[in-house]
Formats: C-alpha cells, structure tokens, sequence
C-alpha cells in the first residue's frame, strides 16, 4: 500500500473555505438555472456536462466568465467578472509569505493562473509555474528553482500538468483555487507535496452552495459527478 511505501507525515483535517458569491452571483444563477432546465428536458447529456457545462460553472465560481462570440472573438473570450476567490486566497498567501512558508497552488484555468501570478506579484513574490504546453527543461527549471528558494515562494501548478512525476517537498501548504474534475489528476496532484518533512496542509476554496462543493464531494470518494448532476440536477442551484 501507499502508507507502507512511504513514511509520510500527518496531514492536517482539510480546510474548507466556503467562498459567498458576490460579483459572480448573477451570472452563476442564470447559468445554473438554465442548466437545470435542459437536463430536465432532456437536452443535456451526461457528457456535455462533464466536458461544457460543469467546466463553465467552475469558471463562474473562480470569478470567470466567456462572453458570446462578437467578429473580433469569433469563439468569445473569458473576462473576469468577480475577485471573490482571489481576495480569500491573498489573505492566506499573506499570511504565509509573512512566516517565509513555500505554498503550491492548484488551478485549472488559464485565466486563474494568470489573476494568481499577479496576485503574487502584488505580494512580493515571483511565482514559479507549471502548466501545458512547457518544455521539459521550463519544467524543470521552475521546479529547481522552488525547490531551492530559502524563504517564501509560491508554485502555481495545473493539475493535468503537473500531476505526475514531479516533487515539491519543500513545501507543505497546498491550496486549491479551482479543482480538477478528474480523479486521478486530483489524487496524484495531493502527493506532490506527500514527502514534506512537515505535516501537509490542505486548504479548498469553494463557492459556497455552488457546483464546487458537490466536485469536492464526489472528488473525495472517486464518484461520477456528471451522473450525479442528471440524477438530481437541482444540485447545481447555488444555496444559501
């Protein structure tokens, strides 16, 4: 087993930071509720949602949204409609970076990572990333150089990117701005940090009563969230 290959530290209880919509409220419901309606009528599949649907909920709740094609976007574009997120996470990132902590942060969307790097800009901190499309040597290069900072040091990671083959032990805080909707990428980017000589933190910004929490549920016990979301649809319908 996984325990008796290695002599892994304690982790710490999950920290679950259930984020309140403000900015992306509107577009959240609206699309929420549509959805809803045509899984009702039957016009949603369980794969549409899994590769458009839930992708754009994800978005909404990371402060995302995609416009509708104009001449000069022929596919749209993603513009940020709301800092909700980003405003939790600089308060943890603050704190960290005053204690000289390394963090790794996961997110899913380009445009996520983009809002994050500036975030750590802000704060003093040049991030280092990993995400498709990089060369083996830019891999390696932002991994060595976290790996060896002294001090704090922020590590912006894309699950699918960086879920295999890589070790961040030098840091023990991971947070999760986005989360992927498959499993393994989910679980295999967790250990990326499974070595540290300290207790491993994990910290989950949701929003709250939106389609986050229903993705964390079925993420912890390997479920099919799509099957999930047609079985009982009102589930993406954001709560109180």
């Amino acid at each position: 087993t996984r325990a008796e290959c290695f002599d892994l530290p304690k982790a710490f209880p999950p920290q679950i930071i259930h984020v309140p919509l403000e900015e992306s409220a509107k577009v959240y419901d609206e699309m929420a509720e549509e959805m809803v309606a045509r899984i009702e009528s039957g016009e949603i599949t369980e794969a549409s949602i899994a590769l458009v649907q839930s992708l754009r909920l994800c978005q909404i709740t990371s402060g995302l949204a995609k416009t509708s094609p104009t001449e000069a976007y022929p596919e749209g574009r993603l513009v940020r409609i709301g800092r909700e997120k980003l405003r939790y996470l600089e308060e943890f990132l603050t704190d960290y970076f005053d204690q000289d902590e390394k963090v790794v942060i996961c997110a899913r969307f380009r445009g996520d990572i983009v809002g994050i790097q500036q975030l750590c800009k802000k704060l003093g901190v040049q991030p280092q990333l990993l995400i498709g499309g990089m060369k083996r040597q830019e891999r390696t290069a932002a991994i060595d150089t976290f790996r060896n900072i002294q001090g704090k040091a922020a590590f912006i990671m894309n699950p699918q990117a960086g879920s295999l083959g890589i070790d961040l032990r030098t840091a023990s805080t991971m947070i999760w701005f986005s989360l992927t909707t498959s499993y393994v990428d989910y679980t295999q980017s967790l250990d990326r940090i499974a070595l540290s000589d300290r207790a491993c933190r994990f910290i989950y910004l949701l929003g709250k009563g939106t389609y986050d929490e229903l993705l964390y549920e079925n993420l912890q016990n390997d479920g099919d969230v799509a099957k999930a979301i047609v079985k009982r649809p009102e589930v993406l319908l954001r709560r109180d």
